[in-house]
């Protein structure tokens, strides 16, 4: 097991669950012709590589028969742990990867991406033809996924990644080009903070609060989050921002935990 432990770390495991005798015939692999380029290798079992082991007849040089081969089982990583499926999708684990089962609706490699109607140009918008949903970023000069803000218009947010006509993202602020009822949403994801109490954002309608979101800052992951939602009627050129209320909060970009967008409603909707 010192072996077949070091082999699987060399290979990206984080250990082995078992090891085999007569490998070639049990596992049907391996020529008998096959070169051997080990034998008599002597391991502690917390060595990195197979180098480190004590290799006593050197490398190619092997003195054992084929019926000596070794075989590995490998514990593998399960990598649905940090739960990358997002919006009630299910995680399939696999080897050295997962793959997500999104709910309908939704899309992606995560199932963070909604599926709309394709738009004459074949490319297709995250959500619908007139429908934008905008994700926070972490700046380049900042290592971690955390962005400390004061006060502040929030002006950390992914560019628009297809092109859009409806829509225009310049400098935190979220232009729609088409009037209409259009339903506005946020989320802003809160790291912990020690140094207010209480986290505040506001989405903005032109300058002038239309959501606002008031929650605890305090705690670890999970981090505490507040999200709103609401119905406006927007007109051409109308502008739609995010606001930060508080001292020194310590907002989180991870996992598309901080995010804000507009979806036009039908036209032909009745609003109470």
């Amino acid at each position: 097991m010192g072996e077949a432990s070091v082999v699987c770390r060399q290979l990206g495991y984080p250990g082995a669950l078992d090891f085999y005798r007569k490998a070639e015939k049990k596992f049907g692999i391996g020529p008998r012709t096959a070169n051997r380029w080990l034998s008599d290798v002597q391991c502690a079992g917390n060595e990195a590589t197979l180098a480190e082991c004590t290799l006593n007849t050197g490398i190619g040089v092997c003195a054992s028969r084929r019926r000596w081969s070794a075989g590995v089982k490998c514990q593998d990583h399960d990598d649905c742990v940090s739960a990358p499926c997002k919006n009630g999708g299910t995680c399939i684990d696999g080897v050295k990867n997962y793959t997500c089962q999104c709910a309908p609706g939704w899309g992606g490699g995560n199932c963070s991406d909604g599926i709309g109607h394709k738009a004459a140009t074949g490319l297709y918008p995250r959500m619908s033809l007139e429908a934008i949903h905008i994700r926070a970023r972490t700046d380049a000069m900042t290592p971690h996924s955390e962005i400390t803000v004061s006060n502040e218009k929030f002006t950390h947010w992914e560019e628009m990644e297809v092109p859009n006509s409806h829509f225009a993202l310049e400098n935190g602020e979220l232009r729609v080009t088409e009037e209409g009822h259009y339903l506005i949403y946020g989320q802003v994801g809160v790291a912990n903070d020690q140094h207010d109490a209480t986290f505040k954002y506001s989405i903005l309608v032109h300058e002038t609060p239309f959501l606002k979101c008031e929650s605890s800052a305090g705690g670890s992951p999970p981090q505490y989050t507040c999200y709103t939602a609401g119905v406006h009627y927007l007109r051409r050129d109308d502008v739609i921002s995010v606001m930060m209320e508080c001292d020194r909060c310590v907002v989180t970009t991870a996992e598309d935990s901080t995010f804000f967008g507009v979806i036009k409603l039908s036209a032909n909707l009745h609003l109470l």
